[in-house]
């Protein structure tokens, strides 16, 4: 970078030569020696070539003292350090932090050309042009091999909804779609509103040949209406659901139902539920000792006051800081003998630290976009998991549901559209209660709202997946340096006591 105090302002001249010195002249025309460093006089004595001290004057004012030097104009610098490309930032040889103060497009904050050999942004790199999802909707740029048609615009992607005559291919099908009678989701049927028969030309799920999905609210078949489900035993433990005349007063757990103690669960009577259906849970019930329970001053407690007083319990943590969170969980919380699994796919990666960010990075279970942007939930551990990057970046910042039409799968996890048509993400069973239990516990602590839909299928998954050994000594350790617990790991029907994240 150049140093921008001139040192030296020289020209191109002669200021010592002379073609006529004490020659005879008639005129001082005669005398000119064609050298500004001197004042070319005629004289009675021929010419007399004197010092002309002004003449070296460059009109410049960073410069100073301008005086003929050993044949040549020269002057001494004076200017300070500014901003010579306008752009607000000050050159880094100035103390500012520009790192190229001859180019406008270039300072802190410059959007980034990848793979351009310029640092545009001043970060000290310039950013390579791997794949990424760069609007995070789920679906990575088609000049990457995705099938992002824009990846701009979040609204532009596989399976979006298509505008009719606006010019812009929403879906990414390679056409905007006509808005006269045409099967907008292709699948081979058209709008009602054209004279077809398909109620929802929005959703290719949906349409008088597909299968209906019964008790989810939409009408998958366009008969009219969302059957009931029939009434079975589905957690199969002998006993039917109570919405279906049954007795069994959680049909997705079996480890809830009327043949059980209260303490046959696992548990020892802590797990804030009511496993024996007689509407008493965990110290309420005579056979379990308070002493044991450290939520037994919530045993009563439901609705609102029960999260108030969960989020009373876990609030003003002790915050790590986002590198030395990312550290602990990679190097100590879920490094097992040098490796660590990623949570979505259930590979291992071999790193006693920090990864290579393009090998694997940290998963924010609770989306950055979501608003865990900010400290100290960005680095609160109770949401954060480690992830292979490429599985990060698929995942993005979309939802959770159960996925209904496959675009990508790996070990077990799925992306792709659910029965609604939303762009959604579905992780692996043996993270979906982990996932679950991580958003309900950041609903709590930061008093955010959880979409009803999403909630709907946590809710689910927190039940058909209950907390394990290896997230409880998660749990444990994320404890011993932020010093608060998810209460949903350790009591997980909690979640059934509390009717709104």
């Amino acid at each position: 970078m150049k140093w921008l105090l001139v040192i030296i302002a020289a020209f191109a001249m002669s200021c010592s030569t002379s073609q006529n010195p004490g020659g005879t002249c008639s005129s001082s025309a005669d005398c000119d020696d064609e050298n500004p460093c001197t004042a070319d006089i005629c004289t009675d004595n021929g010419c007399d070539y004197r010092p002309n001290l002004g003449a070296c004057d460059d009109g410049d004012p960073c410069t100073q003292n301008d005086r003929c030097t050993d044949g040549l104009c020269a002057g001494t610098g004076s200017c300070s350090c500014g901003d010579w490309d306008h752009d607000g930032f000050d050159d880094q040889a100035c103390g500012g932090t520009d790192c190229n103060d001859q180019v406008p497009e270039i300072h802190p904050g410059a959007d980034e050309v990848c793979d351009d050999n310029v640092d545009q942004d001043c970060d000290g790199e310039d950013e390579s042009c791997s794949c990424v999802d760069w609007d995070e909707d789920g679906f990575q740029d088609q000049a990457c091999g995705g099938l992002d048609c824009d990846d701009h615009v979040p609204e532009v992607h596989p399976g979006a909804s298509e505008v009719c005559d606006d010019g812009v291919d929403q879906d990414c099908n390679g056409q905007d779609q006509s808005c006269s009678c045409v099967d907008l989701d292709e699948d081979t049927f058209q709008d009602k509103a054209c004279g077809g028969l398909d109620c929802d030309d929005n959703n290719s799920m949906v349409n008088p040949a597909a299968e209906e999905i019964c008790g989810d609210g939409i009408d998958q078949d366009c008969d009219g209406e969302d059957p009931e489900c029939p009434c079975q035993d589905e957690d199969q433990d002998g006993y039917i659901a109570a919405y279906c005349g049954g007795n069994d007063c959680d049909d997705l757990r079996s480890n809830v139902n009327p043949g059980l103690d209260e303490g046959d669960n696992g548990f020892g009577c802590l797990d804030g539920l009511d496993n024996d259906c007689d509407g008493l849970y965990d110290s309420q019930e005579s056979g379990c000792d308070p002493a044991n329970d450290s939520y037994s001053n919530m045993v009563d407690l439901s609705g609102s006051a029960l999260r108030q007083a969960l989020h009373n319990r876990i609030d003003d943590h002790t915050s790590l800081g986002y590198d030395s969170a990312k550290e602990f969980m990679f190097s100590e919380l879920d490094n097992r003998q040098g490796k660590v699994q990623c949570v979505y796919t259930g590979e291992w990666v071999d790193t006693w630290g920090i990864p290579n960010n393009n090998e694997m990075n940290t998963e924010h279970t609770w989306c950055q976009s979501w608003g865990a942007d900010h400290e100290p939930a960005r680095s609160d551990l109770h949401h954060l998991f480690p992830s292979l990057s490429t599985v990060n970046s698929r995942r993005g910042s979309l939802p959770f549901n159960k996925v209904a039409q496959v675009t990508w799968s790996r070990g077990g996890s799925f992306a792709g559209l659910d029965a609604a048509g939303h762009s959604v993400f579905e992780p692996r069973d043996e993270h979906k209660g982990d996932a679950a239990r991580a958003l309900f516990y950041f609903s709590v602590r930061y008093e955010m709202s959880i979409t009803d839909w999403m909630e709907d299928v946590l809710r689910r998954w927190n039940a058909l997946d209950p907390p394990d050994q290896k997230e409880i000594q998660r749990c444990d350790g994320i404890e011993s340096r932020q010093h608060n617990r998810n209460p949903f790991v350790d009591r997980p029907g909690f979640v059934d006591r509390i009717p709104d994240f």
